[in-house]
């Protein structure tokens, strides 16, 4: 039941007709003149995007839909410009029934999935894991069935490793046995159970298990995938090319793999492409369209940043162009199912974007200063002059293109609004000397230019201070020693959450090595690098050999068991946490922009706001 949504039927079934009835005046959006809505119904983890016309009376909002045959849940999302109604997080998440007006099966793991990271990716609803949990455990007690799928069990243990991380080690082994005595065991049961034996380092449990699965299913799935298997570490173009065609030859490809038929292609075709280019063609020509044109673009721009192979790179690269442009107004396919008209649309701007930017910066490389400056601007505009690395580019444009006066207002907006990189700050002060003849007053003059975008920052970053008890933990250090919550009473922490295999942990490492810098010799100011969610059968020299390598001089604890990672409710990394000196979370940071100046002053500012308070 909700307060601002009802519909009906009261219990809906796959292939019903729904009305339903919004009243915007119990909602967030009560003051909003018009509302929109999208509403996506599920069926398994995929979706379809359904957006239906609204009949507006004052602020009550009516309309109908009619649900597919395969229905498992329906999401609806009311909006008005950037504004969302999210029923306080939770999302308008409603459950397909059966002819008893029970939620049916396959409901239970559609609403764990729109609780979890889907509803956050479709509406922007708060993950909730504890509620995943618990909707996979509802759908167990309703259908017995469900505890003999091996894919609803492996996100049952996923969940419940999470969550209830203490008992859930001892639960999995215990009911893994019990999986394993179940009668008619498919394939993929047993790559179901080898998967978990090895998350549980039972190294002889899961070389049993592989085993047994050879034997029950000789010419199974396994088989073709260990014949595949060199393809994917091989280096050289002509014997990847072999070992496709004997693979095929044996394994002709149907219209089931014929995903990764064309996966196998686009690697033969980009191994060549640094090489051979006649060949990358050739065998980049095999692949659909929209296929080929990513892999140019990426070739393009791989190219153009080591500025090597360079009238090939503006080859492919406006042909990327030219296509993406063309799409725009003429798209060849249709609409995405679980895409809305605007979506689509978006999808294919930013598509454009990426490939106008490459092509503009390839021009740029090439001198072609007045050729590039219409796709640096493209890329840049549409993403609304919003992104600081296209804006980037599109500044060394004008910067060559504009007179000295003109560039250096439009670069001065992007510092002003916080979008600008710190290329884009060298290039303005280059700039501010040409025009001054020296660099005399430059820095007051930076200082000046970034307070309103600092300012804002700093705003938007107070209204996000929270303040909870932080979980306490007791982890250890690379000596051994134990670190504890209690040993940090009295500082300013930075809880930093990291892995080894993180492309953003290991971009943002540069920036937070300067963050700590800044407090070298502060003591009442700690930074903690705790490295977790590792694979790597010693996690300790792992974490050891690869910081050293990097040469960051970090404070690393080994969440070796992912039991601080889980008591902190983290679900992605990099996740920085500040906690102040009574052991609260004042502020909760997720991701890094790839821009270090701004992560280095988010975080000055987190702790100067935690220390005062």
């Amino acid at each position: 039941k909700f307060t601002a949504l009802s519909f009906t039927p009261e219990f809906p079934k796959a292939g019903d007709k729904v009305t339903f009835t919004y009243n915007a005046s119990y909602s967030p959006l009560k003051s909003e003149k018009k509302v929109d809505v999208v509403v996506y119904v599920l069926e398994g983890n995929a979706w379809k995007a359904l957006e239906p016309k609204l009949i507006a009376k004052s602020k009550v909002y009516t309309s109908s839909f009619s649900l597919t045959d395969k229905a498992t849940a329906i999401a609806f999302l009311f909006s008005a410009n950037e504004n969302k109604d999210l029923n306080g997080g939770k999302g308008y998440f409603v459950p397909i029934y059966n002819a008893k007006n029970e939620i049916s099966k396959g409901s239970y793991e559609s609403l764990t999935l729109l609780s979890n990271n889907m509803g956050r990716y479709l509406v922007g609803s708060t993950t909730d894991k504890e509620q995943s949990l618990k909707y996979l455990q509802l759908g167990r007690d309703a259908y017995p069935e469900l505890n003999a799928t091996s894919g609803y069990m492996s996100d049952y243990y996923s969940l419940l490793s999470i969550v209830k991380m203490e008992e859930s080690r001892g639960f999995i082994k215990t009911d893994l046995i019990r999986f394993a005595g179940l009668p008619n065991l498919k394939e993929e049961d047993y790559g179901f159970m080898n998967r978990w034996y090895n998350e549980l380092k039972m190294k002889d449990e899961a070389t049993a298990t592989t085993e047994k699965m050879k034997t029950a299913f000789p010419d199974g799935k396994w088989k073709q995938q260990e014949m595949i298997a060199p393809f994917r570490t091989e280096k050289e173009p002509a014997k990847k090319e072999e070992l496709l065609a004997a693979y095929e030859k044996l394994y002709p490809v149907t219209e089931e793999t014929k995903g990764m038929h064309e996966f196998y292609v686009s690697q033969i075709a980009n191994s060549y492409s640094t090489t051979d280019t006649d060949k990358y063609m050739e065998w980049n020509a095999k692949l659909p369209v929209a296929q080929q044109m990513g892999n140019h673009n990426n070739i393009a721009w791989d190219m153009a940043l080591k500025n090597e192979n360079m009238d090939f790179a503006k080859k492919i690269s406006y042909a990327a162009t030219n296509y993406s442009k063309d799409e725009l107004t003429k798209p060849s396919a249709e609409k995405p199912e679980g895409s809305t008209k605007k979506q689509w649309l978006e999808g294919r701007e930013r598509t454009y974007a990426m490939y106008a930017d490459t092509y503009g910066f390839i021009a740029y490389q090439l001198g072609n200063y007045k050729e590039a400056y219409p796709y640096a601007l493209a890329g840049a505009s549409i993403n609304k002059f919003k992104n600081a690395e296209y804006n980037e580019r599109y500044a060394q444009v004008i910067a060559k293109t504009k007179s000295a006066d003109k560039a250096t207002k439009e670069i001065e907006k992007f510092v002003r609004d916080g979008v600008a990189t710190s290329k884009i700050k060298d290039l303005l002060k280059e700039l501010y000397v040409k025009k001054q003849g020296n660099e005399t007053g430059y820095n007051a003059y930076l200082t000046k230019l970034e307070a309103t975008a600092k300012e804002k920052k700093r705003q938007e970053i107070i209204a996000s201070m929270i303040n909870k008890p932080a979980p306490a933990f007791s982890v250890k250090d690379w000596d051994g020693k134990a670190v504890s919550l209690e040993d940090m009473k009295g500082k300013i922490v930075v809880v930093d959450f990291w892995a080894t295999w993180c492309g953003p942990c290991i971009a943002s490492m540069p920036a937070m090595a300067k963050a700590q810098e800044k407090y070298k010799d502060n003591d009442k100011v700690k930074f903690l690098f705790v490295d977790t969610w590792e694979s790597a059968e010693d996690k300790l020299t792992n974490s050891k050999d690869f910081i050293t390598k990097k040469g960051f001089p970090f404070y690393v604890l080994m969440d070796n068991d992912d039991k601080m990672v889980s008591d902190y409710g983290v679900s992605g990394i990099p996740t920085k946490f500040i906690l102040d000196k009574n052991g609260n979370i004042r502020f909760k940071s997720v991701g890094f922009s790839g821009k270090d100046d701004e992560l280095i002053d988010e975080i000055e500012t987190m702790i100067s706001l935690a220390e005062k308070g």
